[in-house]
């Protein structure tokens, strides 16, 4: 079986523009006992440790997430609100709540650093493949308090990011790829 792989042409011979496509003779076994850079098996197991990373992380965010709303919006009140607080005074735990987590959103951003957003998302993986890990624990807290305080609708765009910058991290430091494909 033959497949088209991009191979380097060596330093002494003549290069016009970049790398150039060159028909090798190899089979899929061969690819994965050799694992060499960019064939399939490589990337198949590359796909499968950053999957598994990815969803062990949005496990994770996940449950921690469903635990604290759990706890601020029934656990919390019903010890501290309920049956202590005038019964038309029970709303103001919204706005209670809701504030608490905008000055905690805000202090994320100050004290851990800007998290990012879609667009610097998707910046960083067209121009770079990969996001840099200094935005996951930013973005992590910010989008808990966030979404906690009902400033969010849910967590796809921060789990994105997140999942971007683990995806990238697993490729690029456990498996030792600088390349894009």
């Amino acid at each position: 079986h033959s497949i088209l792989r991009m191979q380097h042409l060596s330093k002494d011979s003549p290069r016009i523009g970049g790398p150039t496509l060159r028909k090798t003779q190899s089979s899929f076994w061969e690819d994965a006992v050799n694992f060499n850079e960019g064939t399939i098996p490589q990337s198949i197991i590359i796909a499968f440790c950053v999957g598994t990373v990815c969803g062990i992380a949005a496990f994770i965010y996940y449950t921690v997430l469903f635990y604290l709303l759990e706890s601020i919006w029934h656990t919390i009140p019903e010890a501290l609100v309920v049956d202590k607080w005038a019964e038309n005074l029970y709303v103001l735990w919204i706005p209670i709540v809701g504030f608490s987590m905008a000055i905690l959103t805000g202090l994320t951003v100050v004290f851990l650093g800007e998290p990012g957003d879609l667009a610097y998302t998707i910046k960083c993986v067209h121009e770079k493949a990969y996001i840099s890990m200094n935005h996951v624990v930013p973005m992590v807290c910010a989008s808990m308090f966030s979404i906690l305080g009902g400033g969010s609708l849910g967590p796809e765009a921060p789990l994105v990011a997140i999942c971007a910058a683990l995806g990238g991290f697993v490729s690029r430091r456990i498996f030792k790829q600088r390349n894009r494909n």
